[in-house]
């Protein structure tokens, strides 16, 4: 008798692109609104600026509330913040203030009822960013800043097997602050991962109303938030003004290079980043947002690059959101060419007035489709770009009443952008029988150093292997027998053109004979 056994390997290359960064599957922004892609559903979405309607497949749901709750217990107007688990299980989700639990419960040590809040503020473009802590799978650290001047970025770990699963703000760790930035801090803050693959960088810009302003930059590590003084300190030849809205910053995929928005003087800064210095470099600015095809009260907002690196979309929004809105996209690889960005235009730039009864854009934030979403403003609808790889043939639709009765504000959901990683798991557990064909599948989800894999070798630990040459995302299967009883450790590598191993990852199956032996002397009952 033999038992046939079907081993799942999951190449999981998780990050801000593909669809299946699952630790950022669950949404929580605007005014109780949620979305979720745990559960995806067809819609006929409302075509916009000469886009035909179209049925639309695997368009995020909202997320059910946990009994008794209703709804959700978040409303900000922009800064949000959330995590889930790599199965896409909600883990934890903040405003910056209060940190509620996957029970939509606040956690203890931080929840304003209790004086336990953090330094972060709902009115705050990004009021926070979660990153895993270096070195420890149980643990995470948010990362919170204040609104208009508040000068207080801070970070605070949060202790996942406390509460019994729930976690909790460390209350000794809560809103420790990071120290020696240049200028003012408020409103913009972003975390990316080191060139190990397990450390962190924070960057805040520090704004100042003379010229320069600048990017702090400080390392997250196993010993914690190196807070006491920035790794780096970079100067951006721009006044900025401390006490007033600010805008994203964002990191590329690949996180070659950045981008920072900002709101009242209309321009962004973009430039190099080498994520094993932590240091910024080569930085430009580019004034004049909408140009003369928008009024002046225009403001720079939110801020997204495609999974390729090819095209930055931009957002901007007048003062109060109320009479006028725009959507630039630029080609990013003509902007870092140039040494003279003003001289680079948009490739394709939506104004939106009102007066085709649009909605104003608020943040852009990708999805874990691959789909770019911008809120849609004081209205329970979403915008979605089916296709921002094609800006030229953009596709814009809107999500007609997607939220319920929610109602989506300006900001949107802030995350990190971490290295790719490879996990395997098996769905039958770590034993299989020899002489039995069992079934693999590898599941390659593009990320972060994905750009350098050439080559991605699956080995069976018994001298057998097979190459997957160029990989592209998407799901690969193959079967294999192991002919002889015994432990097996089986490993997946990706390779770079040179040959160089990127990421490699090694699991254990124990391989039994699972032959029924039968004593020939033993005869039937009956015979």
């Amino acid at each position: 008798m033999q038992k046939k056994c079907f081993i799942l390997l999951f190449f999981l290359l998780t990050v801000s692109s593909g669809f299946a960064q699952k630790e950022f599957y669950n949404w929580f922004f605007g005014q109780n609104a949620t979305l979720t892609w745990s559960n995806t559903q067809n819609v006929n979405a409302g075509g916009a600026y000469g886009t035909p309607n179209a049925m639309l497949t695997g368009i995020p749901t909202a997320i059910t509330p946990v009994s008794p709750k209703t709804q959700s217990p978040m409303s900000t107007m922009e800064g949000c913040f959330s995590v889930s688990d790599g199965n896409g299980n909600l883990m934890f989700f903040s405003d910056g203030i209060t940190v509620w639990d996957k029970k939509w419960d606040p956690m203890p040590n931080a929840n304003p009822l209790l004086g336990t809040q953090m330094t972060g503020n709902p009115s705050s473009a990004q009021s926070g960013v979660i990153i895993p802590y270096p070195g420890n799978a149980s643990k995470y650290i948010a990362i919170t800043i204040g609104s208009q001047g508040a000068n207080n970025p801070a970070s605070s770990v949060i202790d996942m097997t406390q509460r019994g699963g729930l976690g909790d703000v460390i209350a000794s760790t809560r809103n420790t602050p990071f120290l020696g930035g240049r200028g003012t801090m408020s409103e913009s803050i972003t975390a990316v991962v080191a060139a190990n693959r397990s450390d962190y960088w924070i960057v805040a810009p520090g704004r100042s109303a003379t010229s320069p302003s600048y990017l702090n930059v400080w390392k997250v590590t196993s010993a914690g938030v190196q807070n006491t003084a920035p790794s780096s300190v970079t100067s951006v030849n721009h006044i900025t003004t401390p006490m007033d809205v600010g805008g994203y910053i964002k990191f590329t995929p690949d996180a070659k290079h950045f981008a920072w928005i900002d709101y009242e003087n209309r321009f962004f800064a973009y430039g190099d980043f080498n994520n094993t210095t932590g240091v910024i470099s080569n930085i430009r600015v580019r004034d004049g947002a909408l140009g003369t095809a928008f009024p002046a009260k225009e403001k720079g907002y939110g801020i997204e690059f495609t999974n390729d690196v090819k095209y930055m979309y931009l957002t901007y929004i007048d003062d109060r959101g109320i009479n006028y809105s725009g959507l630039q996209v630029f080609d990013f690889n003509a902007l870092l060419a140039t040494s003279t960005p003003n001289s680079v235009a948009p490739i394709k730039q939506l104004v939106n007035t009102g007066n085709l009864g649009y909605y104003h854009f608020g943040a852009i934030q990708k999805g874990p489709d691959g789909r770019m979403y911008i809120t849609a403003l004081v209205s329970s609808h979403i915008w979605v770009i089916d296709n921002p790889t094609d800006p030229t043939n953009m596709k814009i639709y809107t999500l007609n009443n997607i939220l319920g009765s929610y109602i989506g504000r300006w900001g949107l959901p802030n995350f990190s952008t971490p290295w790719f990683k490879m996990l395997i798991s098996s769905s039958t557990g770590t034993e299989c029988c020899s002489r039995t064909s069992a079934s693999y599948r590898l599941e390659v989800i593009g990320g972060m150093g994905f750009d350098r894999v050439t080559k991605v070798v699956l080995s069976y630990g018994d001298g057998t292997s097979v190459t997957y040459n160029n990989p592209t995302l998407g799901i690969y299967t193959d079967t294999h027998i192991y002919d002889t009883p015994g432990l097996y450790t089986i490993t997946v590598t990706a390779y770079d053109s040179n040959g160089a191993v990127e990421l490699s990852t090694t699991s254990q199956i124990k391989i039994n004979s699972c032959v029924l032996r039968v004593n020939p002397h033993i005869r039937g009952i009956n015979e």
